[in-house]
């Protein structure tokens, strides 16, 4: 599993949409040691920052990860 865990933990993330998930919940669906779940999750949210491709990033809201738009995205959302 851990060979797609960013496309499993992108899925999730996704699907939960604005309620988010707790870290706790992930491990705990995954399966998984926290470690491994945290370390994935900095590598994405890293990831999505710097790439200006994407309209969407990886946020931690009160201990809640989800997926948001970027600012670049509001202007043209709003609309």
């Amino acid at each position: 599993m851990e060979s797609n865990l960013q496309a499993i933990l992108e899925g999730i993330l996704f699907i939960v949409g604005d309620e988010g998930v707790r870290l706790e919940r992930l491990v705990e669906t995954l399966e998984m040691d926290e470690e491994v779940i945290q370390s994935t999750l900095d590598t994405m949210i890293s990831s999505y920052v710097q790439d200006d491709t994407r309209g969407v990033e990886i946020v931690c809201y009160g201990g809640c990860y989800k997926m948001v738009s970027k600012a670049v995205v509001h202007e043209y959302a709003q609309r």
